[in-house]
């Protein structure tokens, strides 16, 4: 289900829904409008993908896993030598402002 959802949605809408749903079953409306709890938490563009392969079902989403959490944390890092803005990188992996500097600390020790 995961390699499904990386290839349907990009590897960071992926990481954002698994962290927010992951180990839930959730049901996928046909249609997901801008203000849905998972347009909000993927983005307009991985929700209408969402909604269109899995619309009108009852979905059983995996955990989150370690190799998602070591690829979030890669890509943190990787945003942070660019330059971009603690909230934009916490907004772009789906996680908090603080984890994110908890994750660029632990790289630095």
């Amino acid at each position: 289900m995961i390699k499904e959802l990386n290839k349907l949605l990009g590897n960071e809408a992926t990481m954002r829904l698994l962290s927010r749903y992951g180990g839930l079953q959730i049901y996928i409306p046909k249609k997901l409008k801008q203000n849905h709890a998972i347009t909000l938490a993927i983005g307009q563009e991985a929700a209408d993908k969402l909604a269109e392969r899995f619309g009108g079902d009852n979905v059983e989403l995996p955990m989150w896993n370690r190799p998602f959490q070591e690829r979030r944390k890669e890509r943190i890092n990787e945003m942070h030598k660019q330059g971009i803005p603690v909230q934009q990188i916490a907004q772009r992996v789906g996680c908090s402002r603080r984890y994110v500097y908890f994750t660029i600390a632990d790289n630095h020790s």
